[in-house]
C-alpha cells in the first residue's frame, strides 16, 4: 500500500506511542511497583539486583531466541519471567506468580507518564475525517484506565489488550479482533506504533497495509521490517494524505 492512499481506520499502540513513558530510571520504576504491591526493598540491594537481572537477561537473549524475541517485543511471557526472577532474587516469599502478575499490572499505574502533545490534535483531525480508530496493546486492563485519564478513550470505538483478549502483539489473532470490531478489511488500514518486534511485525502478520513506526529518539535507523517511519506523531497526516 502506498503510504499517501486512502485508508479508513487507524490503530495505535499505549505506551511508546500515544502515551510517552516515564522519564525516571527503571529501577525507580521497579521500585514504585514494588511498593504498591506492598512489598518493601533496601534500596541498594534493589540496585544490584536490577543490574543482575538485567545482566541475566542479556545473556539469555544471547542464546535463546524465543526468549530474545519475547523481549524485544515486551509480551507478558517476558515479563512474567522478568517479575518472577525479580522478585525471587529479592529473596521475597509467597506466590510469587501471583506476584509477578501484581507488577505486571502496577507497570502501567507508574507516575510520570504524560501525552504526547500532538496526539489529541491528530486524532480530532483523524475523527473528522471519518477516519474510524482503535488501539491494540499488549499489557494489562489497567490500560483502559490510563486512556481514560488522559481523554483518549472518547476517540476510540475499539479497544483490544492482550491481557483480556488472550494473544499478545505480534500475535496477529490481537489485530484481527480489532478488525473485527470496526468490520474494517486490513487492506485499509494503518497501525502506528514504537516497536518494531512488537508493533511494525504484529501488523505485518495480520496483513495490515500500512504499518507505521513512530521513532521519536532515531533509536531505529534500520527496523529490519517493512514500514513507513515516522519522527513525530504530527507526521502521520502527512502520510495519510489528511489535512488538518
Amino acid at each position: 500500500m502506498h503510504p499517501s492512499a486512502k485508508v479508513s481506520a487507524v490503530f495505535f499502540d499505549v505506551f511508546g506511542t500515544l502515551v510517552l513513558y516515564p522519564l525516571m530510571p527503571r529501577v525507580e520504576q521497579i521500585a514504585h511497583q514494588l511498593n504498591r504491591c506492598r512489598i518493601r526493598c533496601n534500596p541498594n540491594v534493589l540496585d544490584k539486583t536490577f543490574a543482575q537481572i538485567t545482566g541475566e537477561a542479556g545473556e539469555r537473549k544471547s542464546h535463546d531466541g524465543d526468549f530474545a524475541r519475547q523481549a524485544d517485543a515486551h509480551t507478558k511471557v517476558f515479563y512474567s519471567w522478568y517479575y518472577y526472577r525479580l522478585l525471587e532474587l529479592l529473596g521475597v516469599s509467597g506466590d510469587l506468580d501471583f506476584l509477578a502478575q501484581q507488577m505486571f499490572e502496577q507497570y502501567s499505574l507508574i507516575p510520570g507518564y504524560t501525552l504526547d502533545p500532538q496526539v489529541v490534535p491528530v486524532l480530532k483531525v483523524l475523527k473528522r475525517a471519518g477516519i474510524k480508530l482503535g488501539v491494540v496493546s499488549n499489557g494489562p486492563m489497567q490500560v483502559r484506565k490510563v486512556l481514560k485519564d488522559f481523554g483518549l478513550a472518547p476517540f476510540l470505538q475499539t479497544t483490544v489488550i492482550s491481557d483480556e483478549f488472550g494473544a499478545e502483539k505480534p500475535d496477529a489473532s490481537i489485530f484481527l479482533q480489532a478488525l473485527h470490531d470496526l468490520a474494517t478489511p486490513a487492506n485499509e488500514c494503518a497501525y502506528v506504533g514504537d516497536v518494531p518486534e512488537a508493533d511494525v511485525a504484529g501488523a505485518t502478520n495480520a496483513s495490515i497495509a500500512l504499518p507505521v513506526l513512530i521513532d521519536r529518539t532515531g533509536k531505529y535507523p534500520n527496523p529490519g521490517l517493512s514500514c513507513t517511519k515516522i519522527l513525530a506523531m504530527s507526521e502521520l497526516l502527512d502520510i495519510l494524505d489528511i489535512r488538518q
